[in-house]
C-alpha cells in the first residue's frame, strides 16, 4: 500500500510539474527579474540589469540571491537562455524538494511500517502552491530544498553519524537556504539559534558544532559579498516591506486576514493542530527531535513574520509547507488523545481526516487555484510571438515588464524597472520615452498611455501587453 501510494504522489507531481511548462502559472514580473539576472550572468558575466544597450545596473539588491541564480545561469549557459530552460530547473528542484521532504518525514518517524510518510508526501503534492510558486522561477522551492535537506543531515546526525562531512553538508544547506531569501534568513537563523543555545536539543560533539555552524557561514559570506555589489539594499526589501507602510496598519491587516481568508486559516489551522501535538507530548514526557523542534520553530516565526510584511501569502509558504509536511505525523499524536477519552472513535477517523484534506487539496489544485485559473494561458507563446520577432536594428524600452526582455532575440533594449517606490532602474529612460527615441515600447495594463507622445501608435495588444511603435510620419 505505502508503495502504491507514494507511486501516486510522485505520478501526480511530475503531471502537475511539467502540465503546460511554460505557460501554467504565467510569466510575471518577480520570475523575469531573477531571470534577467540569470541571463546577463550567463551571456555578459556581470551580475545585473541592462537599462540601456552596454548600459548595466547591479542586482545585488534583489532578494533571491545567488544559489538559485547561479545555477539558473550554468543552464543557461548550457543549453541557452530561455523560459523552458529555466522552468526546467525548477521541475528539478520540485522533484528534489519531494524527495528530500519525503525522506525527513520517514526519519522522523522512524517506523518502517508507518504509513504516515507516505501520506505526509500526498498531502505534500496535492498543495496548489507548490506548482504556483515552485514552477515560475522564484526563491522558495529551492531555499525549502536546502532547508529540508539540512534537517535531513541533522535528522542524520542526532541518529548517530560522527562523520564531519554530515555536520558540513547540514551548515552548507542552512547557510544556502538563509543565502536564497531573506525570509529564510529571517526565520531559519532564529530556530537554529533558539534550538542551540536555548532549548539545547543539539546535543552533538563540540566539534561537529563548529563544523556545522562555519558551514552555515560560508555561503553567508558569499551573500554578502553578492549584497555588496549593489548601493541600493533597501531594508524594507528585505522585510517584506519595500514601501514602508506604517507597521500598524500591516499587521492590522494581516491579523484579519487570519480571520477572513483561507489560506491564513489554513496554515493558523495547520500550526495548531502541530502545536497541539507537542503540547500532548510534552505532557507525557516525550522529547522532540532536534529536527522538529528547528522544523516548528522555523514554520511559528514565519507565521508572525507574516503579519508585518505586505501580506501576499508567498511570504508564509514556506512556513506553511513544513507544517504540512509534519501535519500527519502531528494530527496522529492528537488522534491518539482524542480516541482515549472518546470509546467510539478509533483510527479510523483519523484516516478519514487525512482523506478529506486530500481531497480537498487536490480539488483546489485542479479546479480553484493559481494554477487552474491560468490552465488556458498562452503568454508565452504570445510574448514570444510578438518580442521575439522585433528586429535588431530598432531600439525598444521594455517598461516595468521584465519577464518579456528573456524573449528578445538581441540586446538592443532599453528598460525601466519599478520594484517599490524606493527601488526603481534606468529611471533616465522616461526622458527617451518623452523624446520619443525607442523604436517600440512594450507596457502592461497598469502603463497610462497619455504620457505617450503623439508619435507613437498602437501596433497590437496581447495578453496583458500592448506593443507601442513609433511612426516617423507624425513628427
Amino acid at each position: 500500500m505505502k508503495t502504491f501510494l507514494i507511486c501516486i504522489a510522485i505520478a501526480f507531481a511530475l503531471f502537475m510539474g511539467t502540465y503546460r511548462l511554460v505557460e501554467t502559472p504565467p510569466t510575471w514580473m518577480d520570475e523575469g527579474a531573477i531571470v534577467q539576472v540569470a541571463m546577463n550572468l550567463a551571456t555578459q558575466g556581470t551580475y545585473s540589469y541592462q537599462v540601456a544597450p552596454d548600459t548595466f545596473i547591479s542586482a545585488g539588491f534583489l532578494t533571491t540571491s545567488y544559489p538559485l541564480i547561479f545555477p539558473l545561469a550554468i543552464v543557461f549557459k548550457i543549453f541557452g537562455v530561455g523560459l523552458y530552460q529555466a522552468r526546467t530547473l525548477m521541475v528539478l528542484f520540485i522533484i528534489l524538494f519531494i524527495v528530500v521532504a519525503y525522506r525527513l518525514i520517514k526519519e522522523e518517524v522512524r517506523d518502517g511500517r508507518s504509513i504516515i510518510p507516505a501520506l505526509s508526501l500526498l498531502l505534500l503534492v496535492s498543495f496548489a502552491p507548490i506548482y504556483g510558486h515552485g514552477k515560475n522561477v522564484l526563491g522558495e522551492v529551492p531555499g525549502l530544498v536546502f532547508f529540508l535537506s539540512m534537517l535531513y543531515f541533522i535528522s542524520l546526525m542526532e541518529k548517530g553519524s560522527i562523520r564531519w562531512g554530515t555536520a558540513l553538508a547540514a551548515g552548507l544547506c542552512g547557510g544556502l537556504a538563509m543565502a536564497t531569501k531573506p525570509i529564510y534568513l529571517i526565520v531559519v537563523l532564529p530556530a537554529l539559534i533558539l534550538t542551540m543555545f536555548w532549548f539545547f536539543r543539539i546535543r552533538f560533539p563540540f566539534r561537529r558544532r563548529i563544523i556545522f555552524i562555519m558551514g552555515c557561514i560560508a555561503p553567508l559570506v558569499c551573500w554578502v559579498v553578492v549584497r555588496l555589489m549593489s548601493d541600493m539594499v533597501v531594508p524594507g526589501i528585505l522585510l517584506g516591506n519595500p514601501d514602508s507602510i506604517s507597521t500598524l496598519a500591516l499587521v492590522t491587516q494581516n491579523i484579519k486576514r487570519f480571520v477572513s481568508e483561507f489560506q491564513p486559516m489554513y496554515f493558523l489551522g495547520l500550526m495548531l493542530v502541530w502545536w497541539t501535538s507537542i503540547y500532548i507530548r510534552q505532557r507525557r514526557n516525550r522529547i522532540l527531535t532536534t529536527v522538529e523542534c528547528i522544523a516548528v520553530i522555523f514554520s511559528s516565526v514565519n507565521l508572525f513574520a507574516y503579519v508585518v510584511t505586505l501580506g501576499y501569502y508567498r511570504y508564509f509558504f514556506p512556513g506553511e509547507i513544513v507544517a504540512i509536511i509534519f501535519f500527519a505525523n502531528s494530527l496522529r499524536y492528537v488522534f491518539d488523545v482524542i480516541t482515549l477519552r472518546i470509546s467510539w472513535m478509533d483510527s479510523r477517523f483519523f484516516f478519514g481526516t487525512v482523506i478529506i484534506l486530500l481531497l480537498f487539496q487536490s480539488y483546489q489544485t485542479l479546479f480553484n487555484s493559481w494554477i487552474s485559473e491560468y490552465k488556458d494561458s498562452n503568454r508565452s507563446a504570445l510574448l514570444s510571438q510578438n518580442v521575439g520577432s522585433l528586429p535588431v536594428e530598432k531600439t525598444i524600452l521594455f517598461y516595468n515588464v521584465p519577464e518579456a526582455v528573456s524573449f528578445l532575440s538581441h540586446e538592443n533594449y532599453f528598460q525601466y524597472l519599478r520594484f517599490a517606490d524606493s527601488v526603481v532602474l534606468g529611471e533616465n529612460n522616461i526622458l527617451l520615452l518623452e523624446a520619443g527615441i525607442p523604436d517600440t515600447i512594450l507596457v502592461d495594463q497598469k502603463f497610462d498611455p497619455t504620457i505617450l507622445p503623439r508619435v507613437y501608435i498602437e501596433k497590437v495588444r496581447f495578453d496583458k501587453y500592448t506593443l507601442f511603435e513609433k511612426n516617423d510620419k507624425l513628427y
